[in-house]
């Protein structure tokens, strides 16, 4: 942990971190409305629930309320399940882009950017071609 107030500009990046997980698992929660419990729908949104877990605890470690969780008023529908899929995959790769722009966000708070490198690392090597099976 590093000592001192956090700068508003890394609140802004781990608020941005919690809220794209919450987002996730809520499309997630409506493929599996639609499609029935279907991997990897169900076993990605398990773990999108741990990476939230994972930020609100950096949200605990440093004092700093943890934001409102938004309710999503628009939650998509998709022709298919193959649709999803690739819907899910294409979120995945720019999710990549995101926590590449975190990781320079956060260089200076080591436990953040290790939060970061695992959500990324569990994105690329995981949740993407899981999603990308899913498409073909």
């Amino acid at each position: 942990q590093v000592a001192g107030p956090v700068p508003a500009e890394v609140v802004e990046v781990i608020t941005a971190g919690i809220v794209d997980e919450w987002h996730a698992y809520a499309v997630y929660d409506a493929v599996i409305d639609q499609f029935g419990a279907v991997r990897p729908f169900t076993n990605i949104q398990r773990a999108e629930a741990q990476h939230a877990d994972a930020w609100a605890t950096i949200f605990e470690r440093y004092d700093l309320p943890l934001p409102t969780q938004p309710v999503l008023e628009e939650l998509p529908a998709f022709a298919s399940l193959a649709d999803a899929c690739q819907a899910a995959a294409e979120a995945e790769i720019a999710n990549l882009d995101l926590y590449d722009q975190m990781l320079q966000a956060l260089a200076d708070y080591p436990d953040m950017t290790q939060v970061v490198t695992q959500l990324r690392t569990a994105s690329d090597n995981n949740h993407l071609p899981a999603f990308e099976r899913c498409a073909n």
